[in-house]
């Protein structure tokens, strides 16, 4: 496939997948922290340019859901097809207090629903930041007010 076909069907993806709010945001955020010289569309292009070509079945959280208890809930969707996430392996999560100071947590897999639970991530009114990787980046440094 040709370079410009590959970012036509990032962009596509990127269209179908990638407009949950807080997800995006946190592509941005971590262009920002890291100094990163694109923005976080772009870093999702390149990131999903990436895993298309690596894996038949990359998957990626198309939404994420602070619980009562302070865990992340992420939908995994498998963005070439489009089902649940049914990608195999192990995904880090890194978390912390700041959005430039993440520390690896746990390896999580996803769950026969298509959802990745993580541990609990902090205290009630705490802000916390975690992020999503395997083989390369699976989100940005999302941030999250407990409640």
């Amino acid at each position: 496939m040709k370079q410009r076909s590959k970012l036509a069907n990032a962009v596509a993806i990127w269209r179908l997948y990638f407009q949950h709010k807080a997800l995006n945001d946190g592509w941005q955020r971590h262009a920002e922290t890291h100094g990163t010289p694109m923005s976080g569309y772009n870093l999702i292009l390149k990131s999903v340019m990436r895993m298309v070509s690596l894996t038949p079945d990359p998957s990626y959280p198309t939404s994420v859901l602070i619980t009562p208890n302070g865990r992340a809930l992420f939908t995994m969707t498998n963005i070439v097809s489009g089902t649940q996430g049914d990608e195999v392996g192990l995904f880090v999560l890194h978390w912390g207090n700041y959005p430039d100071r993440l520390h690896q947590v746990s390896d999580l897999q996803i769950r026969p629903d298509g959802t990745i639970l993580t541990p609990v991530l902090g205290n009630s009114g705490q802000t916390v930041y975690y992020q999503l990787s395997r083989i390369a980046l699976r989100s940005g440094i999302t941030e999250a007010l407990l409640g």
